[in-house]
């Protein structure tokens, strides 16, 4: 599986919609996305270059792919023109070899615009099956091969073909779209209906490798040990996120089925 070089701490922006420019086409055989319809998901620039995607999942939250962040990276958030600092957490069992456990959440102390329907996450052990329909969804590059064509936001859906076999590991994906360099960090979804992404959706995994010649998609699940993380880190910090806690404001509508 691909993954991204390691950005420096100190260059790393997280830009909302309204400042999304450049590029053509991305996610490998997906469609162009209306920013206007997923104004929680982020792109990276660092150092003024494309690199990754990321998803505010509540008003103080962001989650994205660990193997797009140094350890104990601080970062920046931009919609439109307000910005928001923010202080990253690695899972601690992430492997940047391997690519396990590979999510990392990041706090702004500010909150985010109560305006942008934050995301929804499902940890349910038992939302995604063998047969399972995802929609991935990314700013990254278009063609798995030539890797060209970075910035506007497309999404698509793929097939699971392989859950994952221990904790930490990575669900399949094939049959569809696949992620391309760039689009790790992105959420995979699932749908209350697949030809309408704009409908009650919720996150199940973050996109974190691929594989080009098989066409084949690696999303880290966010249930089990990374649940956990997810719920420690929030009570560490005092905040809530969308899918976890119930007495969270300002979330899109969410799929429960």
């Amino acid at each position: 599986m691909a993954l991204s070089a390691q950005p420096k701490a100190d260059e790393l922006v997280m830009v909302g919609s309204a400042n999304s420019a450049g590029g053509t086409v991305q996610i490998d055989g997906g469609a162009k996305q209306d920013t206007k319809n997923w104004p929680a998901t982020l792109k990276y620039l660092v150092a003024g270059k494309f690199t990754c995607t990321s998803t505010i999942v509540g008003e103080h939250s962001v989650i994205t792919a660990a193997h797009c962040l140094p350890d104990g990276t601080t970062a920046r958030v931009e919609i439109g023109d307000k910005k928001f600092n923010l202080t990253c957490t690695l899972h601690p069992h992430f492997n940047r070899d391997t690519l396990e456990f590979d999510v990392a959440l990041c706090f702004s102390k500010d909150p985010f615009p109560n305006t942008i329907g934050y995301e929804n996450l499902d940890v349910k052990v038992t939302r995604v099956s063998v047969g399972s329909i995802l929609f991935l969804l990314g700013y990254g590059c278009r063609d798995v091969n030539s890797q060209v064509d970075f910035g506007q936001l497309y999404g698509g859906s793929a097939t699971v073909f392989q859950l994952a076999p221990s904790p930490g590991t990575h669900i399949r994906t094939h049959d569809g779209v696949v992620i391309c360099p760039g689009d790790s960090g992105g959420s995979a979804y699932v749908l209350a209906s697949q030809d309408q992404p704009v409908s009650p959706r919720s996150i199940i995994g973050i996109n974190s490798g691929y594989a080009a010649l098989t066409r084949v998609s690696a999303i880290t699940p966010l249930t089990g040990d990374i649940a956990e993380f997810i719920r420690d880190w929030a009570d560490d910090r005092k905040t809530t996120i969308c899918g976890i806690h119930s007495n969270v404001l300002y979330c899109h509508d969410r799929f429960v089925p």
